[in-house]
C-alpha cells in the first residue's frame, strides 16, 4: 500500500510505517527464514504492481535469483522483495518508518491521530490499518503451540501431533524432517485431504462473447463440451484486455476468473446454491494473470 501511494505521479504524499517487526512488508507469512516454505501461487502471479505483472520476476532476475515464471520460491524471498519495494523513497522526507507498535488511533476533526507504545504521537490525515494476521501469545508452560512459534521437540524422535491437513502442516512437517526429525509425525483434519500438486498450467483462452450466461444448465452443457474437446481446459479463462491503461503489455493477458457474477440471477435460487456449492468445493477461485494462448476454435 505504501508504494503504490508513494508511486503515484499525479499526488505527492507523505507516509508513516509503524511496524515493530524489523522487516517491512513480511508479515507472518513472509517473515519465515526456511527455505523449504514456498509461495502457493506461481511467480507470474506475485507481482506487487497490476500494472507491472512481471515485475517480481524481473526482481528475481535483477537480484541473480531463479526466475521462472511458473515456478515457485520461497516465502523468505518474496519477503525480501516486498521490503524493498520503498527502497526508492528510504531517506526521503516521504517515508517515515518507526519501531514500534501503535496502542491506539483516534480520529480528530481534521485528521487521526496515533499513539505508540513509547509514549510518542503521530499524526495524519488518514491512516490504513495494514496489521496483517494476529497471532496469539505463546506459553511456554504448555506442550500446545501455534505454529509459526512451534519448536522441533528435544529429541528427534519426539511424537508430534498436528491439528489440520493443510499448507501449514506441510510447512510444519518440512521444517521437522530438515532439522533431523525421525518420530512419527500425526496429521489430524475434519476431512483427512491433502493439498493438491499444483498441475503444469497450459490455459485455454476462450473469450467472454463464447460463454453462455443465462442458464446455469447451459453454461454446465457447454462446459462439458469445452472440456471434452480440450481436456486440458480447468477453468474458464477469459480473453481481456491490458488491465491498466499505462501498461506496457501489448499482448491480451488471460484472467483465470470464472464468470459466476455474470450468470444471471434469473436462474432459480436452489440452482444458483448448488452451483456456488460446487464451485467452492471444487475449486479456490482468485484473480490469476497468464499470457493468453490463441482462442479455441
Amino acid at each position: 500500500m505504501a508504494a503504490h501511494l508513494l508511486s503515484r505521479p499525479e499526488r505527492t504524499f507523505r507516509v508513516t510505517i509503524v511496524e515493530g517487526r524489523n522487516m517491512l512488508g513480511c508479515g507472518v507469512a513472509y517473515s519465515t527464514s526456511d527455505p523449504a516454505h514456498l509461495l502457493n501461487t506461481r511467480v507470474s502471479n506475485m507481482s506487487a504492481y497490476r500494472h507491472d505483472q512481471d515485475h517480481f520476476l524481473n526482481w528475481l532476475a535483477a537480484n541473480g535469483k531463479p526466475a521462472d515464471r511458473f515456478g515457485f520460491v520461497s516465502r523468505a524471498t518474496y519477503g525480501e522483495y516486498m521490503s524493498g519495494l520503498l527502497a526508492p523513497w528510504q531517506g526521503t522526507n516521504q517515508l517515515s518508518c518507526i519501531r514500534s507498535e501503535c496502542v491506539r488511533l483516534s480520529e480528530l476533526p481534521d485528521g487521526v491521530v496515533a499513539r505508540l507504545d513509547d509514549g510518542r504521537i503521530v499524526v495524519g490525515d488518514s491512516a490504513i490499518l495494514a496489521t496483517g494476521h494476529s497471532l496469539p501469545a505463546g506459553d511456554q508452560t504448555s506442550l500446545l503451540s501455534q505454529p509459526w512459534a512451534a519448536t522441533p521437540p528435544d529429541q528427534g524422535d519426539g511424537k508430534v501431533l498436528i491439528i489440520g491437513s493443510g499448507l501449514t502442516m506441510v510447512d510444519q512437517v518440512l521444517s521437522l524432517l530438515n532439522n533431523g526429525h525421525r518420530g512419527r509425525i500425526t496429521a489430524i483434519s475434519r476431512r483427512g485431504l491433502l493439498p493438491q500438486v499444483h498441475a503444469p498450467t497450459d490455459p485455454v483462452c476462450i473469450p467472454r462473447i463464447q460463454v453462455p450466461m443465462g442458464s446455469i444448465a447451459d453454461l454446465l452443457r457447454w462446459l462439458r463440451a469445452r472440456v471434452a474437446f480440450a481436456p486440458r481446459l480447468a477453468g474458464l479463462f477469459l480473453c481481456v484486455s491490458p488491465r491498466s491503461r499505462n501498461s506496457r503489455q501489448t499482448e491480451p493477458r488471460c484472467t483465470a476468473m470464472p464468470c459466476v457474477a455474470a450468470i444471471s440471477p434469473a436462474n432459480p435460487a436452489a440452482v444458483r446454491s448448488r452451483f456456488s456449492a460446487i464451485r467452492r468445493a471444487t475449486q479456490s477461485f482468485r484473480e490469476d494473470s497468464l499470457p493468453c494462448p490463441p482462442p479455441l476454435p
